[in-house]
């Protein structure tokens, strides 16, 4: 939600956040960047590659046709797999390689995991962040009891559910074997 964001911050972010002091030394930060030494510690949120590509294809169809006035995308889908595939390897690998350095550092949750069991997962990345809910503040603590329970994550709209559909299709035969 919104009101979650503005207590986790986003690095390079021009909006505006509520300053508060989740504990002694705990700052939390939000970000898409790669792992950069000076990142010493960090739960890092991760999804399946075939999904994310599913998802990110979508995403970039459905911002050509918006673009464009509908035109479809104009990216050959072999290249894009090639190209972001590669993206998310050197994307992870260097998370990776900072947990292997500092395995007590990082925490790994997978995108599938938080939606299927958040309640489930969400006590450990509290206490990996030395975060305690009962002094969050009260806002901030109703939107974290909604993460407990699942919500409906499908797509809201029936044209953006017929996008997603079009490009699981579109790329699910470069994924299996011929």
């Amino acid at each position: 939600s919104e009101e979650m964001y503005s207590y986790v911050p986003s690095l390079g972010s021009q909006g505006k956040h509520i300053r508060y002091a989740y504990g002694p030394g705990t700052n939390l930060l939000k970000t898409h960047l790669p792992h950069h030494p000076r990142f010493t510690r960090g739960i890092v949120t991760y999804r399946h590659l075939y999904s994310s590509l599913v998802s990110l294809y979508a995403l970039e169809s459905w911002q050509a046709r918006t673009d464009t006035g509908g035109q479809p995308a104009p990216e050959d889908p072999d290249r894009f797999l090639l190209r972001w595939a590669r993206q998310y390897g050197l994307f992870y690998g260097k998370w990776l390689s900072a947990a292997a350095a500092y395995p007590e550092q990082y925490l790994f949750l997978r995108y599938e995991e938080m939606v299927s069991d958040m309640a489930g997962l969400l006590p450990a990345a509290l206490l990996f962040v030395d975060v305690n809910e009962e002094t969050l503040p009260p806002l901030a603590s109703d939107t974290i009891a909604t993460l407990y329970t699942k919500q409906d994550v499908s797509w809201q709209t029936e044209s953006a559910q017929a996008l997603r559909q079009q490009a699981q299709e579109e790329l699910s035969d470069r994924f299996t074997a011929k």
